[in-house]
């Protein structure tokens, strides 16, 4: 019987809305992220040497929101793969690091989520170190991204998103000029928090 008891006062307990105030989302103007997922990437030679794309190790996304439905931020991430080339099969690896401004409209639901597009661009710093020897280049890029948080406790929240970095470059390899992915199509998840 006592269990009883103490199974209905802490159900009514979190039943209730002042107990439910835990779960909202906070007042505050700036939200940060720390995310990771997998990067597809297009390009044909690429999926030869590293596979279906790169591993992103980690994404920092701030955002400040100075108006109930726009806000403005940057993130940058860390990419990593490893490979091996063509054709002697050695060993390779690429690292890529894109980092990016954007401005993002925000839509807040009463439930704890909250929904947002954002549009932005930056650079993107790649390297490359095989047998060959070592290439690294710094090129502008795009973004675009699709996201939402989800308020698990006051102010921390998982977040998830999917973006995609855009155009592909146009890289000189003699006798000819080909497209490549810097950038691709990421998906990612983590936690994130309200400040």
């Amino acid at each position: 019987m006592k269990k009883l008891i103490i199974i209905s006062v802490l159900a009514s307990a979190v039943a209730t809305p002042a107990s439910a105030s835990i779960f909202r989302r906070s007042e505050t103007n700036f939200s940060g992220a720390f995310t990771a997922g997998y990067v597809f990437k297009r390009d044909h030679l690429f999926k030869e040497v590293y596979g279906l794309g790169a591993i992103n190790i980690i994404t920092a996304d701030g955002c400040y929101t100075p108006f109930e439905y726009w806000g403005i931020g940057a993130k940058i991430s860390y990419w990593f793969t490893p490979g091996d080339t063509t054709f002697f099969g050695r060993d390779t690896f690429l690292q890529e690091v894109p980092f990016t401004a954007y401005l993002r409209g925000i839509l807040n639901m009463h439930c704890g989520l909250r929904l947002y597009a954002s549009l932005g661009g930056g650079g993107i710093w790649a390297y490359e170190k095989s047998y060959l020897g070592k290439a690294h280049v710094l090129k502008p890029i795009g973004e675009a991204e699709l996201g939402m948080n989800y308020c698990i406790y006051h102010r921390v929240n998982f977040t998830a998103a999917a973006r995609y970095l855009f155009p592909r470059e146009a890289v000189t390899c003699p006798p000819c000029v080909r497209k490549i992915d810097l950038g691709g199509f990421d998906i990612r998840a983590g936690i994130g928090f309200d400040v």
